[in-house]
């Protein structure tokens, strides 16, 4: 009898430690679905950005440094 005592109460230990491993697990994947979200969209950005300096210096055939330096900090 005793025996199965502990057996339930180890199996109730273990769901509910499995339990809140998949809650914080879930947590985690929202926090970085987030941020991986927010990052991809500044980087969409940041290339649409890019390629009008590009035409603009494939237009006009100069590049001014203002516009070196633009492309050189989004990569």
């Amino acid at each position: 009898m005793k025996m199965k005592i502990v057996i339930i109460a180890l199996s109730l230990l273990l769901v509910g430690v499995l339990f809140v491993e998949h809650r914080e697990k879930s947590a985690y994947q929202r926090y970085l679905s987030h941020h991986l979200s927010n990052d991809f969209s500044g980087m969409y950005q940041n290339l649409l950005n890019n390629q009008e300096i590009y035409e603009r210096v494939l237009a006009k055939q100069t590049l001014t440094i203002e516009e070196a330096q633009i492309i050189r900090s989004t990569y």
